[in-house]
C-alpha cells in the first residue's frame, strides 16, 4: 500500500488462537487500508465468464472448499 497498490486480504485466512485474536487481526488490516474479502468471493470474482477453460477447475475447488470452511466455522474447543 505504501507503493500505491490497493491491498485485499482474505478474512477466512486470517488466523488467531481465539475469536478475539482473529477479529483484532481483521480490524488492524482494515484500519491500515486493506480491503477485506472472503476466499469464496475472491475465487468467484476472478471469473468474469464462467464458460472459460478454468471455470471447471475453479468449481472443483469451490465444491471442496465449502464443506471444509463450514467445518472450520464451527466453534473450536481447545484442551
Amino acid at each position: 500500500m505504501d507503493d500505491g497498490y490497493e491491498a485485499m486480504f482474505v478474512v477466512d485466512a486470517v488466523g488467531g488462537m481465539s475469536q478475539l485474536a482473529h477479529r483484532t487481526a481483521i480490524e488492524r488490516l482494515t484500519a491500515a487500508g486493506a480491503v477485506p474479502n472472503t476466499s469464496l468471493a475472491l475465487v468467484t470474482e476472478l471469473f468474469r465468464d464462467w464458460k472459460s477453460a478454468l471455470a471447471d477447475p475453479a468449481r472443483d475447488v469451490i465444491k471442496w472448499y465449502m464443506p471444509e470452511a463450514q467445518k472450520l466455522a464451527r466453534p473450536q474447543r481447545f484442551p
